[in-house]
């Protein structure tokens, strides 16, 4: 054989066994190429609601709040056993309400405009309801039976102004001061 052919076949061989990873140490695994470590999948900060997120959200609660309400009171039971859960319903709906009004209160004029009209986007078609009409039939019992508790039941109809400070501090000055919106 040629000394050149050998020369080049040994050197072909070499490479070949280089860029194998081979040259001994078979009791070794091999290994793999260096990687980045892993890395958590990119979080998304939780964005504010818009304006037109924001009414709805009010809006939602509000119709909520009175069907809720509607249930209590459907099959007219006395006063006594129905009083405390209105309460405690309309209490319950206060604070998630009010504190929809403080993210509407930080808000500009325009912005406060829009939450309102998706409010009352939201609200429309609730006095065409069944669940509506059993309310009102119940709100019409107990305005003979006990008119405190009639009153109770007529103010789900306004609750929504719980995230309306404006309005709040306008009809219900002792509530806008309770809840320290305004000063006594």
């Amino acid at each position: 054989m040629n000394r050149k052919f050998v020369f080049a076949l040994l050197l072909i061989l070499t490479l070949l066994v280089s860029a194998c990873g081979g040259g001994g140490d078979d009791d070794k695994e091999p290994t793999a190429p260096p990687t980045a470590p892993p890395t958590a999948p990119p979080t998304e900060e939780p964005q504010e609601p818009t304006p037109k997120d924001l009414g709805e959200e009010i809006g939602a609660l509000y119709v909520e709040a009175l069907q809720k309400a509607a249930k209590l009171v459907k099959d007219k039971p006395a006063v006594a056993e129905a009083r405390p859960k209105v309460e405690a319903l309309k209490e319950e709906y206060i604070q998630k309400l009010f504190k929809l009004g403080e993210r509407r209160e930080a808000l500009n004029d325009q912005d406060r405009a829009t939450v309102d009209t998706h409010i009352r986007m939201s609200i429309t078609s609730v006095g065409s309801t069944e669940w509506y009409t059993a309310y009102s039939e119940a709100m019409q019992y107990y305005f003979d039976e006990d008119f405190e508790f009639r009153e109770l039941l007529y103010s789900f109809n306004i609750i929504g102004q719980y995230a309306s400070f404006d309005l709040l501090r306008e009809q219900e000055p002792e509530e806008a001061v309770r809840l320290g919106i305004m000063e006594p």
